[in-house]
């Protein structure tokens, strides 16, 4: 993830961008240069990708992550300019480039407690997971009745069609423009709710607690 990053920067620099970010991990700041960042997010979106622009400052941001390919660092790269890149010859600058200072790097002893070096066989350590998850008190045995998330939490049944890949991998950042559709159901869906309860409005939230907790404090002031 770190290398396409640096990759994706080191190839950004070879057309004449403007890296601002000079420390990073998975995320690359850039000043374009001889486009506009309209015109750079249309290209990439003509690609499929979507990118983030900070309008007041001129700029745009690119986030690789587990899922990204060499395949979307080219076509990044193609987007803002570099003709036919050679993502081989752009890897090894890449690993030329130090994108994180040298006091950022752990120096110190990591899984060192001993239950790291207990459990060397898969059957070993499944067994010490299943210890763990029998000294937790769950729905396996009981209902905890307190907490936010156990009072929104749906059945199995009730939220299948969220695993739907009509439904999934949408961005929460996602433009209006790739959202119609979602807009649509929720919108439909809060308006029956509403006829059935006969609610004067509804509220659509993903199943955490924090939410109604969200919620809530934005509508105590109203309520006192």
């Amino acid at each position: 993830m770190h290398n396409k990053a640096k990759t994706l920067s080191v190839g950004l620099e070879s057309v004449g961008h403007t890296v601002v970010n000079g420390t990073f991990f998975d995320t690359v700041t850039v000043n374009l240069k001889g486009i506009t960042p309209e015109d750079y997010v249309a290209c990439c979106v003509e690609k499929g990708i979507n990118i983030f622009v900070d309008y007041s400052h001129g700029t745009v941001s690119i986030s690789v992550d587990e899922a990204s390919t060499e395949g979307h660092v080219l076509s990044l790269l193609e987007a803002a300019g570099l003709q036919l890149p050679v993502i081989g010859v752009l890897s090894k600058l890449a690993e030329q480039k130090r994108a994180m200072p040298l006091q950022m790097l752990r120096k110190s002893v990591f899984l060192g407690h001993s239950i790291f070096q207990k459990y060397k066989s898969e059957s070993e350590l499944m067994r010490y997971i299943h210890r763990l998850h029998r000294k937790d008190y769950g729905l396996t045995h009981g209902c905890v009745p307190l907490g936010s998330c156990t009072v929104k939490l749906s059945p199995a049944a009730a939220t299948l069609s969220l695993s739907w890949p009509e439904f999934t991998n949408i961005h929460p950042l996602a433009s209006k423009e790739q959202t119609r559709g979602h807009s649509a159901l929720c919108l439909d869906l809060e308006q029956k709710i509403r006829d059935i309860t006969a609610l004067d409005a509804v509220s659509l939230q993903p199943n955490s607690g924090a939410q109604g907790e969200y919620c809530w404090s934005l509508c105590d002031p109203l309520v006192s």
